[in-house]
C-alpha cells in the first residue's frame, strides 16, 4: 500500500509541473510555492504535535 501512495504523490506532483509549464510559470515560482508548502507542512507538524503532548497524559 505504501507503494501506491508513493507512485500516486509522484503522479500529482508530475501533474503539478505539467500544469506550471503550460500556465507558464517560472522556476521562482515553483521555489517559491515549494518554500511555502514546505512552510504550511511545518505548521502542521507543530500542530500535532502539540496536541500530541497536551493528550499524552490521558493516555497513560
Amino acid at each position: 500500500m505504501c507503494t501506491f501512495f508513493s507512485r500516486f504523490g509522484a503522479m500529482l506532483s508530475a501533474l503539478g509541473v505539467l500544469a506550471g509549464t503550460h500556465l507558464g510559470v517560472g522556476v521562482r515560482h515553483y521555489a517559491a510555492l515549494n518554500v511555502a508548502l514546505m512552510l504550511v507542512w511545518l505548521a502542521l507538524v507543530a500542530a500535532v504535535a502539540r496536541e500530541h503532548k497536551r493528550r499524552l497524559p490521558e493516555l497513560s
